[in-house]
């Protein structure tokens, strides 16, 4: 038996009609964000070192790609990486050991395996801040000090802090500790003479605002020795020591100053689509002069380090540009 096909009558031709339009919004859904829409960079509050950054990708990213990149701050990243996650913002800011306890679930039992790497940016150099005029002088001298701690929506910060305390000889135990959320109210209670020294990054917005609002501020050097450099690592063993020179807009050093750093990484959902990714890693990579006007500490991104081997996988759409541009896969520090 052999069955004819009828013509399509023109309601039926309306039909197939929306059917392709359907279809077409179905598979391109995914791309909408590139194809002149909007992304979301979430970040932490302003005036941290993470907003600061974010803001100038979002700059960057809505100048050379055809989408409106906005930022979006929260609290800490405990908030902000939960959302890249969900597909509720694509792009988020972290710390590679926050990224990596957030991925797993470490604290939460919640793990977040939607979360990728899209690149690492740059070393984020950190330490305890006091006041110029202060007879604190090394972090040994912070034993029975108010000093800022706890941060519960940073979680992450808790080993690095304790890794400070640790370099000094000390534990949390040996200091008065001062409970803040995150970094930037840390700075505040300190400001507010609430605390004798507070943990901040190295070049952030808060710590120049604390800065002129003091008087002057000291940032606190690593203890170099052998033991103290084994007891910092010992605590938290992603972070390495990094010898700062003193320059405009890096407030509290006047000297080549050794602190403690890890590595940020820009961390983008596993559901954004590859070419989109594989975009925003090029603009990223070949961009760094534009990136740098808007956050100096952009300018110690090198091509050479943002593919490095993570726990974490990195996004699909990354790694096409870093093999195409023949960038080798590097272990962390």
């Amino acid at each position: 038996m052999t069955t004819r096909r009828r013509p399509l009558g023109q309601l039926g031709m309306k039909v197939a009609a929306g059917l392709v339009l359907l279809g077409s919004a179905v598979l391109g859904a995914s791309t909408t964000a590139f194809a002149g829409g909007s992304l979301t960079v979430a970040t932490t509050t302003q005036g941290s070192l993470n907003h600061l950054v974010g803001s100038s990708i979002a700059r960057v990213l809505s100048e050379e790609l055809d989408v409106r990149a906005r930022v979006q701050p929260h609290t800490g990243e405990s908030a902000l990486l939960p959302l890249v996650n969900s597909g509720d913002a694509e792009l988020g800011l972290a710390a590679i050991n926050q990224a990596m306890g957030i991925y797993d679930g470490e604290g939460t039992g919640r793990t977040q395996h939607d979360l990728r790497i899209l690149t690492t940016l740059f070393p984020v150099k950190v330490g305890y801040f006091v006041r110029e005029d202060s007879d604190i002088h090394t972090l040994a001298d912070l034993e029975g000090r108010r000093v800022t701690h706890g941060y519960m929506a940073q979680g992450a910060m808790i080993d690095v802090v304790n890794a400070l305390l640790a370099n000094g000889g000390l534990t949390p135990d040996d200091v008065r500790p001062v409970q803040v959320p995150n970094v930037n109210r840390g700075g505040d209670d300190f400001a507010a003479g609430r605390a004798d020294a507070f943990f901040h990054a190295v070049g952030a917005g808060k710590v120049s605002e604390v800065d002129a609002s003091v008087g002057g501020l000291r940032l606190l050097p690593l203890d170099t020795s052998d033991e103290a450099l084994t007891a910092m690592s010992e605590t938290f063993p992603k972070g390495y020591r990094f010898d700062q020179e003193p320059r405009d807009g890096l407030a509290g050093l006047s000297d080549t100053t050794p602190l403690l750093a890890y590595d940020y990484v820009l961390v983008v959902g596993a559901g954004v689509d590859d070419d989109l990714v594989y975009n925003i890693t090029k603009a990223l990579a070949e961009n760094k002069p534009k990136l740098r006007q808007g956050a100096a500490v952009l300018n110690e991104m090198s091509l050479e380090r943002m593919y490095i081997d993570w726990p974490m996988p990195t996004h699909p759409g990354a790694v096409r540009y870093y093999e195409e541009r023949g960038v080798d896969l590097v272990a962390p520090q």
